[in-house]
């Protein structure tokens, strides 16, 4: 992991990005669908820990076609940045599964350009993909991760079902908040000993 700092975020040193190093390639990559499940139920060095997917959308509406950055991510991403959303909430574990309600969270940005930052946005419809999707919250102006330009973020629960049993494919990054009181050494050996367990099984 890769303790990520210094960022807006709450407790900004208790953050780490999780990956899954390659030892014949020598690298760290993505994580398949399946580790990140295992992970989220089993891993005991994080209070949190969960999946984002950088993506890009289409905005059919309302107003003029628009191609956006975003993300897919895991209904609690924002909860493991200690992020506060400035109107409505991050969308909830029920949309962010198949056949799940599609909810969206907006930046502030796009919740300006298109609604004027206006209250009654929330509960509002965005097509995005020729999906349509329930925003349920917005982020405070001065957000960011990774991707400064990221307008959506949407429920990573969402993809392909087929993806969530696949250990071959590796499309998914992870952020985590340690548990208070665990260093990044004693959570690296954990999810070590934690993913060899997982392979064993198989």
């Amino acid at each position: 992991g890769v303790i990520l700092k210094p960022l807006p975020y709450r407790d900004s040193d208790r953050l780490a990005m999780v990956l899954l190093y390659n030892r014949s390639l020598k690298y760290a990559t993505e994580v398949s669908d399946p580790d990140f499940l295992d992970w989220r139920r089993d891993a005991r060095s994080f209070e949190q820990i969960a999946a984002f997917v950088p993506s890009d959308f289409d905005l059919n509406g309302p107003g003029l076609p628009q191609h956006l950055e975003g993300y897919q991510v895991s209904s609690n991403f924002f909860r493991t940045l200690g992020v506060k959303l400035v109107a409505g909430s991050s969308f909830s574990s029920d949309n962010d599964r198949i056949g799940g309600t599609p909810a969206a969270v907006i930046s502030n940005r796009l919740w300006r350009e298109r609604f004027q930052s206006s209250p009654t946005a929330i509960g509002r419809s965005i097509i995005l993909d020729g999906t349509s999707f329930r925003i349920s919250g917005v982020l405070p102006p001065d957000f960011r991760f990774e991707n400064n330009l990221a307008d959506v973020y949407t429920p990573v629960g969402r993809t392909d079902p087929l993806y969530r049993k696949d250990r071959t494919v590796h499309n998914v990054l992870c952020v985590a908040r340690l548990r208070p009181g665990v260093e990044i050494a004693q959570a690296r050996a954990a999810m070590n000993a934690l993913t060899a367990f997982v392979r064993s099984q198989e």
